[in-house]
């Protein structure tokens, strides 16, 4: 017995196997294409961020900086306002680091599932060969 193949699904007729599997495949996928799209959204905070980045960089040292809070603009001091941005960088990496791990374990057990549909499939079309021979 495969222990990563419940008893339960052996009992099902491979049809019932495959349209299961399938199930959990079109899941798995779903998932995956949710992670893409988060991704998505976490490059462009990262693109517009960095943006911000290079911008200051053509500032003078002198320049005022202005932060919108609520209604109101707060004047902010240069080296503040980078560093904060810099700090927002980095988070925003490391949520793209783990978006990409989460990614990549989807895409990975998706590969696995589209294994076990392929093999029931398989199993099902050896079934019909030896039932139109006998």
């Amino acid at each position: 017995l495969d222990p990563a193949r419940p008893a339960a699904m052996d009992s099902l007729p491979l049809t019932a196997q495959f349209e299961q599997k399938l199930k959990e495949l079109k899941a798995l996928q779903a998932g995956v294409q949710k992670h893409y799209v988060n991704r998505e959204q976490i490059m462009t905070q990262l693109n517009e961020n960095e943006g911000v980045l290079k911008e200051f960089g053509l500032l003078e040292g002198d320049a005022q900086i202005f932060k919108l809070v609520g209604p109101v603009l707060v004047k902010q001091d240069l080296d503040d306002s980078k560093g904060n941005v810099e700090k927002r960088i980095t988070y925003i990496k490391g949520q793209l680091e783990d978006v990409e791990k989460l990614i990549k374990e989807g895409e990975e057990a998706v590969g696995k599932k589209q294994e076990e549909a392929a093999a029931l499939q398989n199993r099902y079309n050896e079934q019909q060969a030896q039932a139109q021979q006998a």
